[in-house]
């Protein structure tokens, strides 16, 4: 099956979360913070995924989920196997968002915003890593609007 950047989008605006996520990077050299822009899609359903994957790439990882949604006998919680597909790796990230960038409805200004101010910040595939005080400053400004408009929004 073909995922085209249309269906993807439409998909994404439903079950989709643009975000940026900060975090802790020790390694040889001195712990720093890394802030970097993730894509991600929760769904129950492997197949749609796995379609997704093969097509557009990213990480696929399983969860289970136990909510009062997934109620199971006599109101008993039911634990349900879930998934998420994610780009992370700024490079794939930033293809994906290209191609769908144009054919988003609901989560258009997230993407607007995200285009506008997180993209300048890369340098490369590794565009996580070694970024002045002005391109971080600029990471956890898109970050705040981010969370700002999904409040506004949902």
């Amino acid at each position: 099956m073909k995922i085209s950047a249309q269906w993807l989008a439409g998909f994404i605006d439903g079950e989709g979360c643009l975000s940026i996520h900060t975090r802790m990077r020790t390694g040889k050299s001195k712990a720093r913070a890394v802030i970097q822009g993730r894509l991600s899609i929760a769904n129950t359903h492997l197949p749609t995924l796995l379609a997704i994957k093969a097509e557009w790439g990213g990480k696929l990882s399983y969860k289970k989920y136990t909510s009062p949604s997934h109620q199971g006998y006599k109101g008993m919680n039911k634990t349900k196997q879930g998934y998420e597909l994610l780009w992370y790796n700024q490079a794939d990230l930033m293809r994906v968002l290209e191609a769908i960038h144009p054919y988003i409805i609901v989560k258009k200004d997230q993407f607007d915003l995200f285009m506008a101010y997180y993209k300048p910040t890369i340098q490369g595939p590794e565009g996580a890593y070694h970024l002045s005080e002005a391109e971080y400053e600029q990471r956890l400004l898109v970050k705040s609007g981010l969370q700002d408009l999904k409040k506004k929004n949902y």
